[in-house]
C-alpha cells in the first residue's frame, strides 16, 4: 500500500502473515528480497514471519529447521536494509 503522510512524505506498507512451513517461507524471502532491491522510499513490512533471529525468542512448538530458518531471517533482513523493531 503507498502511504502519503500529509500530502508530502510517501511510504510504503505491506503486511504478510507468512506460512508456518519453513519452504513456503523460503519462497516469502525470495519475493521480499527481489521486493527490496526496487524500493526506494521508506517501507514498513507487518508481519508475524512464524520466525525468529535468535533461539531465545523460540517458546514451545517445533524446531525442527531452527537453526537454518533463523539464518535465512537473518540474512533478508541484511540484504534488505530491514530492521527488526523487536515486537
Amino acid at each position: 500500500m503507498r502511504v502519503r503522510w500529509h500530502s508530502q512524505h510517501v511510504w510504503y506498507l505491506t503486511v504478510v502473515n507468512s506460512a508456518p512451513q519453513v519452504a513456503r517461507r523460503q519462497l516469502l524471502w525470495d519475493d521480499l528480497f527481489e521486493l527490496c532491491s526496487d524500493v526506494v522510499d521508506d517501507w514498513e513490512i507487518i508481519s508475524d514471519f512464524n520466525s525468529t533471529l535468535s533461539p531465545n525468542e523460540k517458546v514451545g512448538g517445533n524446531d525442527n529447521h531452527g537453526h537454518k530458518d533463523m539464518s535465512a531471517f537473518r540474512n533478508i533482513l541484511h540484504e534488505g536494509n530491514l530492521i527488526d523493531m523487536g515486537f
